[in-house]
């Protein structure tokens, strides 16, 4: 076969394989693992097409940054500090080309510009050894990485940062390779604008410097052009640094900008356990890493065997690869908490210098005869099939995790800017957004800016509710779990302008709504119940004391938990089909006689199956008895989907700190 076909066949076989892994999720909103990060690159790019194209200002839909303040701080603006935002404003002009702002116009940009640094690391592998086969052999490894696989099609600007490395990588060892003077430039280009998206591949900048620097001590010559390279390149990065420092100091940051080191060497170590288990096998799968010491084995042994045959151009990749390595782990030191929560930090640093040494591994393994070569080659190349198919399986955990869990934005927002349109909000209407699983997550699909109150509490509400906003929206589970959970007043301050099952719409109420309640507001009386019962005991007043010190008839049914027991009896809801259907609503009420000294008085909720707790909440009821005789409580719970089999769900009270309380009318409604 003609060795220039190799590179097309390459380029084919690599296009084939990420587009059939890559088509299903085309089209699809951000969701999943890491949903946040992506989504507001996302809103980068529409902020883009809403200014007009103005690059030095990059918006998003949030008026209240997440830094400083960590959202706390309303704002004028949704202008946003960014590092270089070149492929999020590259994305908004193929979506004006395209005339559309779905998803794929963002996943297909990503996609393709992986391609195309897959396509250089196999350009990269044929300058050591040509052939298709070692050259597939290597780009089918950097394929298979679940991470990278992950976000290939996705919307952060690491994999087109990546790719831009392989290319920059590519130009310089091309470079070392023939001297020729064009390719240095053409690598700092790439390099640099690698970094300028995201700021940690400017290792890999430093990581030539630092090559070059030694060559010049050795050499004992400095090369001008090289020196003025290097210098336009920092240049570039100091200068657009400068120039976001500026846009922080002024409009604040969605973006995280400062080191987060390990405190101690304990949370340095925690903090990498935790990743690797959290991780490990996400960077590249167990068989993956079998291949992986294999060729080191067998590199090993040839480079061993026949010392005198590593060129000067292996011997230098190497040696800027452990430079590489190096520069990562000191990066690592500085960012691995970061590493415990990202698993995309590891396509910003060690993914390259892997892959690199992978390279030099192949590059060093035994020459074969054609013949041999091919049948090896098919051999070899077979190896990934099962690679990947673990991969895949990876990939579906990944969503299998995410299904387990709460319903996300992208299922309650969907179609939810045509619910504000047919409540007639304007366009320029400024909304307040509780419970969102990210910042611009919901904002870009009610297709409206505002302010967002991710994790609420009493005091962020209440600050929230102060803002300069026109309508509040939550999805109907936050607005229980997050919101009421926080401030059970809230029912009084607002008024429902709309819903459509999934996610309501409110207004601020000019006066209190006294006479609202949880079943009115919440509309429980228009929902079907599925479980509804009650439980009551006689409590046993022996003595007139008893029946002084409690002031309640012989007649009264009612519960007494005195300070000598630590549980109220349990009420249980064993074996209910419908709770592993779906996600469902329950509210538990009763009446209350406490005291206002009262401490550590849980009313607990927990959902077991096969005796493994899989949810529980706590409320302190001392927090809520602030006066003395009988008053009524309700409580509002979002109980996930169980799975199947012997499920069970228990409701008591846990009298942690030795009070006396007395309670009556115990109720259970699940809806």
């Amino acid at each position: 076969m003609p060795r220039p076909l190799h590179k097309y066949i390459a380029l084919s076989v690599v296009g084939l394989i990420s587009f059939l892994i890559q088509l299903k999720t085309l089209n699809e909103f951000p969701r999943y693992i890491h949903s946040w990060a992506q989504c507001d690159r996302y809103a980068l790019a529409l902020g883009f097409i809403d200014n007009g194209g103005d690059f030095f200002h990059p918006q998003t839909y949030v008026m209240n940054n997440q830094f400083p303040g960590e959202f706390m701080v309303p704002r004028e603006t949704t202008i946003t500090s960014v590092d270089f935002p070149i492929h999020d404003y590259a994305v908004s002009l193929v979506m004006r080309i395209a005339q559309s702002t779905a998803p794929w116009c963002f996943r297909l940009y990503v996609l393709l510009y992986s391609i195309v640094g897959l396509y250089f690391l196999y350009k990269l592998a044929a300058l050591f050894r040509p052939g298709l086969s070692r050259g597939l052999f290597v780009v089918l490894f950097a394929l298979s990485s679940p991470v990278f696989l992950y976000y290939q099609a996705g919307f952060l600007p690491t994999i087109p940062s990546l790719a831009n490395a392989m290319i920059g990588l590519y130009c310089f060892v091309y470079f070392l390779k023939t001297d020729r003077r064009n390719y240095f430039y053409l690598c700092l280009f790439f390099v640099t604008l690698a970094a300028l998206a995201r700021l940690p591949f400017a290792i890999l900048l430093v990581a030539i410097g630092c090559f070059e620097a030694f060559y010049v001590l050795k050499n004992k010559r400095l090369e001008g052009y090289k020196f003025l390279g290097f210098l336009m390149a920092l240049g570039s990065i100091v200068g657009y640094y400068l120039y976001n420092g500026y846009l922080r100091e002024h409009y604040g940051s969605l973006f995280l900008n400062y080191i987060i080191p390990a405190t101690s060497f304990s949370d340095f170590t925690d903090f990498t356990k935790t990743a690797l288990k959290r991780w490990g096998f996400q960077y590249f799968n167990i068989l993956a890493c079998l291949i992986f010491a294999v060729a080191a084995l067998v590199a090993g042994y040839t480079t061993i065997r026949n010392r005198k045959n590593m060129t000067a151009l292996e011997r230098q990749f190497l040696f800027l690869m452990i430079i590489l390595l190096g520069g990562c782990g000191l990066y690592y030191i500085l960012m691995c908490y970061q590493f415990m929560n990202h698993d995309y930090y590891f396509l910003d640093t060690f993914y390259l210098p892997i892959i690199g040494l992978f390279l030099f591994f192949v590059a060093k393994w035994p020459e074969l005869s054609i013949p041999r070569a091919r049948l090896w080659g098919a051999l070899s190349l077979l190896v990934f099939v099962p690679v990947f198919l673990f991969s895949r399986e990876k990939l579906r955990e990944r969503i299998a995790l995410f299904d387990a869990g709460e319903s996300s934005t992208a299922d309650n927002y969907n179609n939810a800017s045509h619910l504000l349109d047919s409540l007639n909000i304007p366009k320029e209407a400024r909304l307040l957004v509780f419970g969102n699983d990210g910042s611009n997550n919901a904002f870009i699909l009610l297709k409206r800016k505002g302010f967002v109150i991710i994790e609420p509490d009493s005091a962020k509400i209440a600050t929230a509710l102060q803002w300069p906003y026109d309508y509040i929206v939550a999805d109907d589970e936050a607005m229980i779990s997050k919101v009421y959970a926080h401030d059970p007043k809230i029912i009084h301050k607002l008024l429902k302008a709309g819903g459509n099952g999934r996610i309501s719409v409110y207004k601020k109420a000019v006066a209190a709504q006294a006479n609202v309640t949880e079943t009115t507001f919440f509309e429980l009386d228009k929902k079907p119940a599925l479980f509804h019962d009650q439980e009551k005991r006689t409590l046993d007043i022996s003595s007139e004391e008893d029946f002084k010190r409690y002031q309640v008839t012989s007649a009264r049914i009612i519960h007494l938990l005195d300070s000598n027991q630590e549980y109220s009896f349990t009420f249980k809801v064993k074996n209910n089909i419908a709770l592993e259907k779906s996600n469902h609503l329950m509210k538990v009420s009763c009446h209350l006689e406490g005291h206002k000294d009262m401490k550590d008085l849980l009313m607990c909720v927990s959902a077991e199956v096969s005796g493994k707790t899989l949810y529980f909440e706590a409320e302190d009821l001392s927090k809520k008895i602030r006066e003395e005789g009988w008053q009524e409580h309700t409580f509002l719970y979002v109980l996930p989907r169980l799975p199947e089999g012997g499920s069970e769900l228990k409701i008591f009270i846990w009298n942690r700190g030795k009070n006396n309380l007395l309670y009556d009318d115990f109720q259970v409604t699940i809806y």
